[in-house]
């Protein structure tokens, strides 16, 4: 079983920090904080943004790999179809 990954932490690293940052506006440094001191979740106003930017780069990452809490990296991903749509 893989180590449980934060939603932040699976987001930045199959979206890239700078594409998650650029997505939701803000800067890397931001986003960084989401890592470090909001505890690894993504702020409620910024999860259909990172949705948004995994499909437009054909990630293939559910909306409860963003929204709740630790996920198993290796079951993050599923169908891309299976994304909320915008």
């Amino acid at each position: 079983m893989a180590t449980p990954e934060t939603p932040a932490a699976l987001a930045v690293r199959l979206l890239g920090l700078i594409d998650v940052a650029h997505a939701c506006g803000l800067t890397t440094d931001a986003v960084r904080k989401w890592l470090k001191s909001k505890g690894g979740f993504i702020p409620a106003q910024h999860q259909a943004n990172v949705l948004t930017l995994a499909r437009q780069k054909g990630v293939q990452l559910r909306p409860a790999d963003v929204v709740a809490g630790w996920v198993d990296a290796s079951d993050a991903a599923l169908p891309l179809h299976s994304a909320v749509q915008a």
